[in-house]
């Protein structure tokens, strides 16, 4: 019987510490060619939505750097459209991250591991649309990068 309410009680404790986490939203804006151009997250301080309890981040911090955000990271990839070298940087270092380089036919161009600032020197390749997959632990996420 003492086990039952023990387990209850874990079980309570484990649900209230996961219901307990702030609500996060995150929204895109995207340009007529479908680029990303921004990226909102709205993290909810509190379970009930009022303007003092929000908190927005703008991806936006200048025309030619996007910042996004993998996990604990913030990830700046610039310039985009790049003529040649492409630079990602992180705002704190980097043990165990992987990028690679597709063509739009899923063929993987350029691949490697990541340091805190990386480039990639891209003037070989011929102009177009590439995508870039960033993966850092087990979190990973993609940009489209334009070559011109």
């Amino acid at each position: 019987m003492m086990k039952k309410y023990v387990l209850l009680i874990i079980q309570i404790f484990v649900m209230g510490a996961i219901s307990a986490q702030s609500p996060l939203a995150r929204t895109y804006d995207y340009d007529a060619s479908g680029n990303r151009l921004l990226r909102k997250t709205v993290t909810m301080r509190s379970a009930v939505a009022e303007p003092d309890t929000m908190e927005i981040t703008d991806s936006r911090k200048n025309a030619d750097c996007f910042i996004d955000q993998i996990g604990r990271w913030d990830v700046h990839v610039f310039p985009n459209p790049t003529s040649g070298l492409l630079t990602l940087s992180f705002d704190k270092p980097v043990k165990k991250g992987l990028y690679q380089v597709f063509s739009l036919s899923g063929k993987i161009l350029m691949k490697g591991n990541l340091a805190q600032k990386t480039q990639l020197d891209m003037s070989a390749m011929p102009s177009g649309t590439y995508l870039l997959e960033i993966k850092i632990d087990n979190l990973d996420e993609t940009w489209k990068i334009i070559k011109q």
